[in-house]
């Protein structure tokens, strides 16, 4: 095998609490003037195992070369291996039992100004505004990586091979197998931590340098245990919103609407990684040796608050009610998000940081649109009763039998244009050891020149591979390559449409019959592109579809008949 990871089976039952107060008023300065003020304070805990089941690893600065391992002092008395003791203690880990169920401070000052107004122009033209502030909690993210998972409690050992020509040991000689790591290892009792050697059986001296802080990289003492952590002293994520919206009702039925709306998010939080590399390593270089602990598993969980984004969008709206049987509605946005909060959980196409602890780079490094962005978005909708039945337009004085039949027609549109969202063309050779790396845009090369379209959507010669790496730890950081979400999938455009039929039998009492398109004109929703090796035949093709409306996409035809009464 070339690597083994396992875990034990336990429970944890987490709690958290929230507590919130605002208060709120509108006041009418004047006939043309009236002004919304509020104020909101809101306290999120972090979570707490009820019976003290979790531990928080915290690094110093996050990835430093000492830690804390904090254990609410009930759960300090779960047995721990000796081993697990002996290691931290030569990684320069201190397990401290803390009186703390949450193992963070939760931030107190979580105060939300709201300020909004209303100012009338004219009768029929009004302007609008508001600037508001709104907190939240940590994101839920599922179970894994949250600090139940550590260990004693819930825990994982993951035993990876050095490399391709180091074969995994479980004991000196002993060759891993599914059948013996099963065997060698015992998951129902925390104390009993067995330590394979998947390196050597012999010490193995750390390289020169910063690297290997932790003490001597010793094969026998790696336990190959993920210590996952929280920043202890977390921000509560939030978000700005301000707007400016001017308002003309031009007719008696037509309204226009213009205003610019913008989000600042801050202190956003991530799913990152610690026990990581902080310096750029030549490939084939044992990246075990050159992280803070290096007895412990390689990248861990780790949740900080440390992102940010930015949206800005002008957004028009126009509204037609209903006139001659006629309502329409329609709005165009134009917009730019931008953010570096590009962890797995946040994206399909960025999944984690190129470089998160190399200094000078981080994730700010990795800022860059957002993977939802899309320049241009169009909705319009509209119904149209037909001017056909008894007391319309047309065939007013008809007879009921009649009126069963011509009368009572309604037709709904409803369509969507949204521009193309961003992606990242990652290298297809490793250029470093340890980190990610972008594509570097070609100068002069068309991004989607060639076919654009299904079976090809780029140009593969707008891509080139950086420079790799070749001294430990240089700052020339050329191998990360260039910016990301260098290029734009597919735009969507859809077409959902219905046809109704009333028949009216009394005053209360009505049947109505619905005949439903979904994607009506067909047209594929391409989804973005899977094959991003830019030095592959079948570069960016595009082989799916998006889930639009749970069939992939294609068109969907639904009957119904509703009774009211």
């Amino acid at each position: 095998m070339n690597g083994f990871s396992a875990s034990n089976i336990s429970a944890t039952d987490d709690h958290r609490w929230y507590i919130g107060v605002f208060g709120q008023d509108d006041w009418k300065v004047t006939p043309k003037l009236t002004l919304n003020l509020g104020l909101r304070w809101d306290l999120f805990t972090s979570y707490a195992e009820t019976r003290s089941f979790q531990a928080n690893f915290n690094p110093a600065g996050g990835n430093g070369a000492s830690a804390t391992y904090d254990i609410p002092n009930q759960g300090c008395n779960t047995t721990r291996a000796n081993i697990f003791n002996t290691v931290a203690a030569l990684s320069n880990i201190n397990v401290a039992c803390v009186d703390s169920l949450t193992l963070g401070n939760a931030q107190m000052d979580n105060f939300s100004p709201r300020v909004g107004f209303a100012y009338k122009l004219r009768p029929m033209l009004v302007v609008r505004g508001g600037f508001g502030t709104a907190y939240g909690a940590l994101g839920n993210l599922g179970y894994g990586g949250t600090l139940g998972t550590n260990y004693p409690f819930v825990y994982t050992q993951t035993i990876p091979a050095p490399d391709s020509n180091h074969p995994l040991l479980l004991a000196p000689g002993q060759a891993a197998t599914m059948e013996q790591a099963f065997t060698y290892f015992n998951f129902s009792n925390p104390s009993v931590l067995q330590s394979p050697t998947p390196y050597t059986t012999t010490p193995v001296a750390c390289p020169s340098g910063s690297s290997c802080v932790g003490g001597q990289y010793i094969g026998s003492d790696y336990v190959g245990l993920s210590l996952y952590g929280r920043q202890p002293n977390y921000q509560t994520p939030l978000v700005q919103t301000e707007n400016l919206t001017v308002e003309d009702q031009f007719t008696p039925h037509d309204a226009i609407q213009a205003g610019y709306v913008a989000t600042q998010g801050r202190h956003l939080d991530i799913l990152g990684a610690t026990n990581a590399n902080s310096e750029i390593l030549p490939a084939g270089t044992n990246t075990q040796l050159y992280i803070p602990y290096p007895y412990f598993a390689r990248n861990s969980t780790y949740e900080t608050t440390n992102a940010n984004s930015s949206y800005n969008s002008m957004q028009v709206t126009y509204q037609h009610q209903m006139r001659y049987g006629l309502s329409l509605l329609g709005n165009y946005t134009l917009s730019r998000c931008m953010g570096d909060q590009h962890a797995p959980q946040n994206g399909q196409f960025n999944a984690g940081y190129r470089a998160q602890w190399l200094p000078g780079f981080g994730i700010k490094g990795d800022y860059g649109l957002c993977d939802t962005d899309a320049t241009h978005l169009v909705h319009i909708a509209g119904t149209y009763n037909l001017p056909f039945g008894r007391g319309l337009r047309f065939g007013s004085s008809i007879s009921r039998a009649a009126d069963l039949i011509v009368g009572g027609w309604v037709i709904n549109g409803f369509y969507t244009f949204q521009s193309g969202q961003p992606f990242t063309v990652t290298c297809p050779n490793a250029t470093s050891a340890d980190f990610g790396c972008s594509a570097n845009v070609v100068a002069g090369q068309g991004l989607y020149s060639g076919p654009h379209n299904f079976t090809q959507w780029l140009n593969p010669a707008a891509f080139a591979l950086p420079a790799a790496a070749t001294a430990i730890g240089q700052t020339d950081y050329s191998p990360l390559g260039g910016g990301i979400q260098q290029v734009r999938g597919p735009s969507f455009a859809n077409l959902d449409s219905s046809i109704l039929k009333n028949f009216t039998f009394t005053e209360s009492t009505r049947l109505q019959f619905r005949a439903e398109a979904f994607n009506t004109t067909n047209t594929p929703p391409f989804a973005q592109p899977g094959q991003l090796n830019f030095t592959t035949t079948n570069f960016s093709n595009i082989s799916v579809t998006k889930n639009s409306n749970q069939n992939n996409g294609a068109r969907t035809l639904q009957l119904a008949l509703k009774l009211f009464y």
